[in-house]
């Protein structure tokens, strides 16, 4: 699974490579990928194992756990085939890849809509062959299958330590996060992040165990392939660097910091490049007058808050075992110890440096969080405790089911064929909130010159020429502006005003043949 995983990470430096070359285009990614896959399964061949590889024992408890399991996997995948309708997908994770489509090149964007077009992307990599030979749906299937590798990576782990009992509520107890199954029907990137996260720090145990250097090796270039999907993963440095401080022989501590951090930093490195080549900031937009940041969060009322009622609300049993951990912290196995300090740190991290993200960037750790939710299981299974807290787990899922169960059914009529994509993306899309949709199919009927947008916000459902005011240069050439929510700029006083959709409240103005000075 660990070369897996760097194969695909590698994978996605193939499509930057041809994106920093000009060949975003058909003919070439399915060149590069079918050679690519070529190597990879023959380089693998003999590496890959099927039998026993996730062992179960089947009987009536586990089957109703795994049919719980089974029914949230069935409630997301309603959600996975249905558009997209998630707002930073259609803000920049699906609009990258159009626009690298569309120029046949990645670049830097200017301006301030699209200011992450520097940042490590690898899951928009990813996305790239999708979109060039499919849709979003098959984008969304893609975060959907690495939820799933998510739970197969945390199973084939815990199987380890727990029986398949306890094996199979720790991944009940990861993929009922709402966070998580929400994440599953989207474009975003959390759950590519996640999967990296999980075997570099199943890759850390080992290395903790055997004291191989490959594992501390695969570990870091992990994580490493954890922060080109996600920049902010860098943060998982720090509890590593503690538990190697810990870990290893006084003597060797400093060298083995060294070359866990080199490699983390090694992997992004491109993108770093990239970014300090166009912008002169190697984390732009980061330390930039666009998303300054402000280290220290202190105010117990929004830590309080962000715990409580998160937007993206993670399991509450993670917040019930904390007793348990201090009761049972002296038995937990070595390994076990190693999550907690883990965990702690980087729950720590996440409380005084403020993310945008909320507790959704606190996902990539749950499957952390849940090995030492099983641990305590494993340690009480004889207590009238484990039955409490396996009743707890199992009715945390059931609601989960149920909620994403409310929150998938609209995408019912549209799967079923009774109503089609533009009339599901008029009645689900927010207009007065960035989204844009060519609801009346007039652009795509009378538009075919480049159009100036102004006020326009989530990109991805364009479907004409055009070009950003935020990133128009001198020499550009178009025929209309558009405006939504707003009104348009003095400077195009003498446009005809050509139509008017009040649903998305966009105005389309004809100004004639006009190049940017």
């Amino acid at each position: 699974m660990y070369l897996f995983a760097l194969s695909i990470g590698l994978y996605s430096y193939v499509i930057f490579a041809l994106g920093l070359l000009g060949l975003i285009n058909k003919v070439s990614i399915f060149i590069a990928t079918t050679l690519y896959v070529a190597v990879v399964l023959y380089a693998l061949a003999e590496k890959i194992h099927f039998k026993n590889s996730f062992p179960i024992s089947l009987n009536k408890k586990n089957n109703i756990y795994l049919l719980l399991l089974s029914l949230l996997i069935c409630v997301n995948i309603v959600g996975v085939l249905g558009p997209e309708l998630s707002f930073d997908s259609l803000w920049y994770h699906l609009v990258f890849p159009k626009l690298y489509i569309f120029y046949h090149t990645i670049t830097y964007i200017p301006g301030g809509l699209l200011y992450y077009s520097t940042m490590p992307k690898l899951g928009e990599m990813l996305f790239i062959p999708i979109l060039l030979f499919s849709n979003e749906l098959f984008v969304k299937g893609i975060e959907f299958l690495f939820g799933l590798a998510v739970v197969l990576c945390l199973y084939k782990f815990a199987r380890q330590y727990f029986s398949s009992t306890i094996s199979i509520l720790v991944c009940i107890v990861f993929y009922s996060n709402l966070v998580v199954s929400w994440e599953s029907i989207t474009s975003y990137t959390d759950l590519i992040w996640t999967f990296f996260s999980i075997l570099a720090f199943m890759s850390f145990i080992s290395w903790s165990k055997s004291k191989n250097i490959k594992f501390l090796i695969f570990s870091s270039l992990l994580t490493g392939f954890a922060i080109t999907t996600k920049v902010i993963a860098i943060e998982a440095i720090l509890p590593y660097i503690l538990l190697l401080a810990t870990q290893s022989k006084s003597y060797k501590s400093i060298y083995v910091i060294l070359l866990y951090t080199g490699g983390c930093l090694l992997i992004p490195l491109p993108w770093f490049v990239f970014s300090y080549m166009h912008t002169g900031n190697a984390f732009y937009p980061f330390f930039s007058e666009l998303y300054p940041i402000h280290i220290i969060r202190l105010n117990l009322y929004t830590i309080l808050k962000l715990i409580l009622t998160p937007a993206d609300p993670i399991s509450p049993i993670y917040i019930i075992v904390i007793p348990f951990i201090f009761a049972y912290f002296s038995k937990f196995r070595s390994e076990f110890k190693i999550a907690t300090i883990f965990a702690f740190t980087i729950f720590l991290l996440w409380i005084f440096i403020p993310q945008d993200g909320d507790t959704r960037f606190l996902m990539p750790y749950l499957p952390v969080f849940s090995l030492i939710v099983g641990e305590i299981l494993y340690l009480s299974k004889k207590s009238s405790y484990f039955t409490l807290l396996s009743f707890i787990i199992i009715l945390i899922c059931i609601v989960s089911i149920t909620y994403r169960s409310l929150a998938n059914i609209k995408y019912i009529p549209y799967i079923l064929g009774v109503e089609s994509k533009s009339e599901f993306l008029l009645n689900n899309l927010n207009f007065k909130y960035g989204d844009f949709y060519d609801t009346d199919d007039y652009f795509a009927i009378h538009i075919h010159k480049n159009v100036l947008l102004y006020g326009f916000h989530n990109l991805y459902y364009i479907d004409f020429p055009f070009i950003d005011n935020t990133w128009i240069k001198k020499g550009d050439k178009f025929y209309y502006v558009a405006v939504q929510h707003g009104t348009i700029p003095r400077l195009f006083h003498k446009a005809t005003l050509t139509y008017i959709n009040r649903v998305t409240d966009v105005r389309l103005y004809f100004v004639g043949k006009t190049v940017w000075k």
